[in-house]
């Protein structure tokens, strides 16, 4: 039972630095990150936003206000 313990214990180290030959430091990954990050960064090129506020005083009177930005 030990030895069939040992030889997947072994498989998986094996098979596991096989799979992280591309391991990268943390450095590296943050770097990788950013560029990513960097290179999706197009800005907002078509945004268009619409707000409706009800504005109520103590006496219960309401008052709409309506913004819209293009």
């Amino acid at each position: 039972m030990t030895k069939i313990i040992k030889h997947f214990i072994a498989l998986i180290l094996v098979f596991g630095a096989a799979f992280n030959i591309n391991a990268q430091t943390p450095e590296e990954r943050g770097l990788e990150i950013a560029k990513e990050a960097d290179h999706r960064d197009n800005g907002y090129q078509d945004m268009m936003a619409q707000l409706t506020m009800e504005l109520r005083n103590k006496q219960g009177d309401v008052s709409i206000r309506q913004v819209r930005v293009n």
